[in-house]
């Protein structure tokens, strides 16, 4: 990048640009309660990623259709996904997990998939390239999964003269 004042800039008085840039050295103003944003959560992404899903989503397909996977300005490759209805994010569909999609539906025809629920979960030992390092999957919700248990009520404040002892 190149910028006229910043290619001027002889290194030898103050950086003009150094309070305007981003700072990830340690001194950067945060408090103790404030928190660096991690790697993972600085690549935006158009479809889901494994930090998206986290401990697992049940989620509602809403269509299977193809989308262009290529970064941008790089020839179109064109992947098969998975759409939902609780977000804009769709799932790009690799061998693995059309299968099993296949038999969570009980079916290969994907119109039959519509309005009917799958959870993606991360597997931390997916591999990619011949390394492990972890994606997403899809399963089945469970049969007999229990809704979680509501919250206890909250407690009553009681004023010490009410206490029995």
């Amino acid at each position: 990048m190149s910028h006229p004042d910043y290619d001027a800039w002889s290194g030898d008085e103050p950086d003009p640009y150094r309070d305007e840039m981003p700072r990830c050295d340690g001194d950067d103003g945060l408090t103790e309660d404030d928190e660096m944003p991690k790697t993972s959560e600085m690549r935006e992404s158009k479809f889901l990623k494994q930090s998206d899903v986290g401990a697992g989503m049940l989620m509602t397909v809403s269509g299977c259709e193809k989308h262009n996977v290529a970064q941008e300005g790089a020839e179109p490759e064109l992947k098969w996904c998975l759409l939902f209805e609780e977000t804009d994010k769709p799932l790009v569909l690799n061998s693995t997990n059309i299968q099993l999609a296949e038999r969570v539906f009980d079916s290969d025809n994907t119109d039959n998939w519509i309005g009917k629920k799958i959870v993606l979960y991360v597997d931390p030992n997916v591999s990619y390239g011949g390394k492990v390092v972890g994606g997403i999957r899809v399963r089945a919700p469970k049969k007999n999964a229990k809704p979680a248990p509501p919250p206890p009520p909250p407690a009553e404040l009681i004023d010490d003269d009410e206490i029995p002892f």
